[in-house]
Parts: structure tokens; sequence; C-alpha cells
């Protein structure tokens, strides 16, 4: 299932294999974003929390997100 099948399947129903696809492609996003955050903060939270805490705010966001009717949605790049 390509990543553009899996936005389109998991806003029309909600499938939980289509959210599964859409987290294992943001991981490198995730992970890179987790990184340059994690250099201006204190060493006792460590860059793995940051990783959980950005596919935790990943997941509520997709579960949460409303689209207006006839909004194009554009996947995120990802720095893989």
């Amino acid at each position: 299932m390509s990543i553009n099948l899996a936005w389109e399947k998991f806003i029309t129903t909600r499938d939980e294999e289509a959210r599964q696809k859409l987290i294992i492609h943001h991981l490198p996003l995730v992970k890179h974003l987790a990184g340059r955050v994690a250099v201006k903060l204190p060493a006792l939270i460590q860059r793995e929390d940051l990783e959980s805490y950005g596919v935790i705010g990943l997941m509520e966001h997709w579960t949460n997100m409303t689209l207006p009717w006839g909004t194009a949605l554009i996947p995120m790049p990802t720095t893989a």
C-alpha cells in the first residue's frame, strides 16, 4: 500500500492498518525532529522519550483530525 493510498484509506475509514503504515512512514521525521529538539533541552530529557512523545502526538492528531470537504491532503515529507 502506497503512502498516498494509506492516507486516503485512513481518512475515509480510520483503518488501523493504514494508521500503522502512516506511523512507520513518519518515524524518520519524528526521530529527526526529536534529535533537533533534544540538543536544546537538559540532558535528563532523553531523546527516546521525545521520539515517543512525537509518535503519540501524531497518533492523537490523526485520531482527532477532521478535514473540510474538498480539502486536498498533502503528505508530510520525510528526511530519510
